[in-house]
């Protein structure tokens, strides 16, 4: 096996290309180091000159692809790191694996990133189990090493049932209740309610509407929203066009008359949907519009034979996600280190992230 780091912005047409086919069939899938949102992301997105794409071929066949951005520090620690890709529109950070033997690639990938003088491999969302994580840790292990796991938390996520139970234990009898009150008044208020994927003719529109519509909320306010800037915008439109063109994107929005209350774009890897953005109009918060567009979508989950699960990509416990979905699967940062040196400087990462959530946790417990 041999292993390249190149910039993303400067890759030729073979490489794109060999890229492209590992996408299509890695052991785990992974939309957001699939080369039609990161190439976008390079190419627009603050810091894209930057990218590098960390790949690992067996022959011709490009059998491990991880985009990463170098860093001089990471977590105020100054240790030279690549940090899996960088930029903040990215929820996943498995690598793209294939071939008979995905531990000896990951093992040709950290040679390549020590010898580019890295000393830390950083994947900031990665998930705790699956065959990819097995692969990397046996060739930490061939090594004399792991990574260090930090920060832990569980993501919402939702696994196809024989039955659609999905909320049952989620939601009481009152608050089943109150949501089906509030589509009420939003069809009184607006017109007939309905939910629908604009994926197809109608995709571009759909992504008008999100970004129209998360530029006129509190993302807008505060210059965040992708619509905020011209570079942000642009990979958006590029990245989910790409995939759109693919048959892999979606666009769902709740409709109420002729106004559009909520928006949800996704994207399908391997029999999964990845929820990137959400937005909804802020003027009907108080009728819960991205509830019930997320329970809309987890009804078309269910009677799409095509798809196993759903990845909210998200954290917390108290957004639509977080609210409706039964299952989780255990998240953690992964601190990969390279050398001996680096494998002190990752435990001690470690240890001093733990005082602090101590720390907060304490401090939490004094407050009256």
């Amino acid at each position: 096996m041999r292993g390249v780091l190149e910039p993303i912005r400067e890759l030729d047409a073979a490489t794109a290309a060999a890229w492209g086919e590992l996408a299509a069939a890695p052991l785990e899938p992974n939309p957001f180091f699939d080369p039609r949102l990161a190439t976008a992301a390079a190419r627009h997105l603050p810091g894209g000159e930057e990218d590098r794409l960390l790949a690992v071929y067996d022959g011709e066949a490009m059998v491990l692809a991880l985009p990463v951005r170098r860093v001089a520090r990471y977590r105020r620690v100054p240790m030279p790191t690549l940090v899996g890709w960088g930029h903040a529109h990215s929820y996943l950070d498995t690598p793209l694996v294939a071939g008979a033997d995905p531990a000896g690639a990951f093992a040709c990938a950290l040679d390549v990133a020590a010898g580019a003088g890295a000393r830390w491999l950083v994947l900031e969302s990665s998930p705790c189990d699956g065959p990819v994580r097995k692969a990397l840790d046996t060739a930490l292990g061939r090594r004399g090493g792991q990574a260090a796991a930090l920060l832990p938390y569980q993501r919402p996520v939702v696994r196809r049932r024989e039955a659609p139970t999905y909320l049952d234990g989620r939601l009481s009898g009152q608050r089943r209740k109150k949501l089906r009150r509030q589509r009420r008044r939003l069809e009184e208020h607006l017109g007939p309610v309905r939910i629908r994927d604009l994926a197809g003719t109608d995709f571009d529109r759909g992504l008008e509407r999100f970004l129209a519509q998360e530029q006129a909320g509190w993302k807008g306010q505060e210059g965040t929203a992708l619509a905020s800037d011209v570079g942000p915008a642009r990979f958006f439109r590029e990245g989910m066009g790409a995939f759109a063109q693919a048959g892999r994107a979606q666009a769902w929005v709740l409709e109420a008359g002729d106004a559009t209350v909520a928006t949800l774009c996704a994207v399908v890897g391997g029999r999964g949907a990845f929820h990137v953005k959400t937005a909804y109009d802020e003027r009907h918060a108080r009728l819960s519009p991205g509830v019930q567009l997320e329970l809309g979508v987890l009804e078309a989950f269910h009677a799409d034979p095509g798809l196993d699960w759903i990845d909210s990509c998200t954290e917390g416990e108290d957004s639509p996600s977080g609210l409706l979905y039964p299952d989780r699967r255990p998240m953690q940062t992964l601190v990969v280190p390279l050398d001996e040196g680096a494998r002190l400087g990752a435990r001690a990462l470690r240890q001093g992230l733990r005082w602090r959530a101590r720390l907060a946790r304490d401090d939490r417990a004094a407050e009256p």
